[in-house]
């Protein structure tokens, strides 16, 4: 499953990308797609996880944000359902010319993440997006002709794969280049990918969503080096202890 759903709260949140970036570097400017030379290259470094200085700035939306809680509950009447959510949204500001994450990879298979999570990839900047998705049938034959290993397909793992294996991934998946929507898909059916930039940034938000009934017998730890901590994603630890309808409720 793939949907597209509105991107109801863009502005609103992109308002507050906005106003936390010219406190935190005390510079004016007008746009996110030109930002790396309005505020200075040393902004967008990149560390070990290939979060800029810039992002790793950007930790607002979390379980206690009221507009993540209004966006929330927006994707959760759009999809008709109800979810525990990943207590705090990773913001990525990706430089100029940046390469580094072209890498297919599958959350729940390559981290070690819950099997029955929804990811979201809710674009900031909407235009030079550079988000690929890959369809569920050859996602499935990837796991087949791996044993369930798709990181046997990294030349260097957690960074990227063999170049003829992202070249057939990049073939027959979905490029997003210029996106307005909200993306929502199965984890465990889905390769992704964020694509080589240009000469703009990239404003993005992305975060997995538990459905209420799940299964609760398999311990789930994340096995990312970048990883700075133990997590367990099950509700309380990654995920929210509440969903998203009780937190609305209460």
């Amino acid at each position: 499953m793939i949907k597209k759903l509105n991107n109801t709260f863009r502005k609103d949140i992109e308002k507050q990308i906005i106003e936390k970036i010219k406190k935190v570097t005390k510079k004016d400017f007008d746009s996110l797609l030109n930002l790396q030379e309005q505020i200075g290259d040393e902004w967008f470094s990149l560390d070990e996880a290939n979060q800029t200085t810039i992002g790793s700035e950007l930790y607002f939306l979390d379980e206690e944000n009221q507009t993540y809680h209004k966006l929330l509950n927006d994707i959760s009447e759009q999809l008709d359902m109800d979810f525990y959510f990943q207590k705090t949204v990773t913001i990525r500001a990706h430089p100029y010319y940046h390469n580094s994450t072209y890498w297919y990879h599958l959350d729940t298979n390559t981290f070690n993440q819950h099997p029955e999570q929804y990811n979201v990839f809710i674009p900031i900047t909407t235009e030079d997006v550079g988000f690929s998705l890959v369809p569920d049938w050859f996602t499935k034959l990837s796991l087949i002709l791996t044993n369930n290993d798709i990181k046997k397909l990294d030349k260097r793992k957690f960074l990227t794969n063999y170049k003829w294996y992202r070249n057939i991934c990049r073939w027959v998946g979905k490029d997003y280049n210029n996106l307005e929507d909200t993306l929502v898909w199965n984890s465990d059916k889905h390769l992704h990918t964020a694509l080589p930039r240009n000469n703009t940034n990239r404003f993005s938000l992305d975060f997995r969503l538990l459905p209420v009934d799940h299964d609760t017998n398999h311990k789930y730890e994340s096995i990312s080096p970048h990883q700075r901590r133990v997590v367990e994603y099950k509700p309380g630890s990654f995920f929210s202890s509440k969903t998203i309808r009780e937190t609305i409720n209460n």
